[in-house]
């Protein structure tokens, strides 16, 4: 399968007043993108004091939506961008810095649907190596941490017959070459979420489990280093739970972040400590009036963590991305909501030299576009010195659009809660429909494209697409937490 690259070197010219006037602010907020949908799913500090910054855009390349990589200098200035794509979808999902070049995980389009692509780059992000994984059906990759000698990626198949959708771990060598892999799951839906690396070179799973109607576990499993489930423990109580991220802290125990609805009517942020045997150390929740959920957690260098999340209470409008402080023993130190008028997210987050942190996920308040990569350098306090977002267009060229094979596209697919419905017809309606075929959401749409929020939780949906001139399409979708 033919992919281009495609390289954009920023112009000295149409930065240089941004650069005299934000160069060597330690703390900033800023956007990344073009003119349509761009998400940031994953962030990492470089050894130069810069960022990587993977995800996906609707606004370079072709219709289906690529694989985004972004250099930023410690200022959040960008050194260059690519773009890694096929005819139909690239969506990157994690980004791991190596000496040499950089590790990048996500989904691409593969002969039964969807597979899993590991990809390696160099320091100038030219492609190395690429390697795919897939079943005889949708196979999506969710993270991926780096062993001492090896590769974990944590996803979701749907390729087992007879199952719908179980938890899929593979390992790699440091060459991308399949060492063994393993699934999770029962004969209801689950989903791998989060990977984390233990010290005896395992690797540890989180995701969650559907029980059954309006009831589903989260999930944390230990696995050996030569794939041995070692043990799993159900995370939550008798509502929605799950748990997006998992690690080993460096007192030696397995702390997780996750959410849930089993203990509030809204989504609650859910933390916890399990030994490294398993065992339940102590489990919290916190939340407002509003919902709250976590992607990624990591820990800083005493002994906190540091969680990226969104919040929609207390805010300035819809969800924001919400930067969580939590000590070690699982106290609320603070929290920060970055936001505006609309909808932002917070799906990745590191920390920084200086103790601080940088956190990246989507904002549809900047920006040139629907969407935008939004990114937040800010203090151990969560603060930054100035609130002003700064919008950054990224000058990649646009190629024409080959010929379509399919006369709808989804962006992203999968989406945490907004998604962009594009066709070369006119379009008129999207009914979605859940995995019993109910129906639990239905929307009007306009023009050959269209916006629409979600709002439902995550599993896998059929969605029924009606044109002006009559047609329809059917097309899957998955919801991700």
């Amino acid at each position: 399968m033919s992919r281009v690259d495609r390289t954009a070197i920023l112009l000295v010219g149409f930065l240089s007043l941004l650069v005299l006037e934000l160069s060597g602010q330690s703390t900033w907020r800023r956007t990344y993108g073009g003119f349509d949908t761009d998400e940031a799913r994953s962030v990492r500090q470089t050894a130069d004091g810069g960022f990587v910054l993977l995800g996906s855009t609707g606004s370079f390349g072709f219709g289906g939506g690529d694989m985004y990589l972004i250099k930023l200098d410690a200022s959040g200035l960008p050194e260059w961008s690519r773009t890694y794509t096929d005819a139909q979808v690239q969506f990157g999902s994690r980004i791991r810095v190596l000496p040499d070049g950089y590790l990048m995980a996500g989904t691409t389009t593969g002969p039964n649907g969807y597979d899993i692509l590991l990809l390696k780059t160099d320091l100038n992000g030219m492609v190395q190596w690429q390697k795919q994984f897939g079943s005889e059906d949708w196979d999506l990759a969710a993270d991926m941490e780096l062993g001492p000698n090896n590769i974990f990626i944590v996803g979701t198949t749907y390729g087992d017959a007879g199952s719908a959708g179980d938890i899929w771990v593979i390992c790699t060598d440091l060459s991308g070459d399949t060492l063994w892999t393993r699934t999770l799951g029962t004969d209801l839906e689950d989903q791998g979420l989060g990977a984390g690396v233990s010290s005896d070179g395992g690797v540890l799973v989180s995701g969650t489990s559907f029980i059954g109607p309006g009831d589903q576990d989260g999930i944390v499993a230990k696995l050996s280093a030569t794939g041995d489930l070692e043990w799993s423990r159900s995370i939550g109580g008798d509502s929605t739970d799950l748990v997006t991220d998992v690690l080993e802290a460096s007192s030696g125990s397995i702390v997780y972040c996750g959410n849930s609805r089993s203990y509030a009517t809204v989504t609650q942020v859910l933390v916890g400590e399990l030994s490294l045997g398993g065992d339940s150390v102590w489990q919290y929740t916190y939340g407002s009036d509003g919902d709250s959920e976590t992607r990624e957690i990591v820990e800083t260098a005493t002994g906190d963590f540091g969680i990226a999340m969104f919040n929609s209470s207390f805010n300035a409008g819809g969800r924001d991305m919400f930067l969580m402080i939590m000590d070690p023993v699982g106290g609320f130190v603070l929290g920060k909501n970055y936001g505006g008028a609309f909808d932002e997210e917070g799906f990745s987050v590191d920390v920084t030299p200086n103790g601080g942190f940088i956190v990246a996920g989507t904002t549809e308040t900047y920006g040139p576009g629907s969407r935008a990569m939004y990114v937040v350098r800010v203090h151990a306090n969560a603060e930054t010195d100035d609130d002003t977002v700064f919008e950054m267009f990224d000058p990649l060229p646009v190629p024409d659009h080959p010929t379509q094979t399919n006369v709808v596209s989804f962006h992203p697919n999968p989406t945490s809660n907004t998604v962009t419905v594009r066709s070369e017809e006119a379009l008129r309606s999207m009914s979605l429909f859940d995995a019993t075929g109910r129906p639990v959401r239905t929307a009007s749409l306009n023009g050959t494209t269209d916006s629409i929020d979600i709002d439902v939780p995550a599993g896998t949906y059929v969605a029924n697409i009606t044109f002006r001139n009559g047609g329809f399409a059917v097309q899957r979708l998955i919801v991700i937490p």
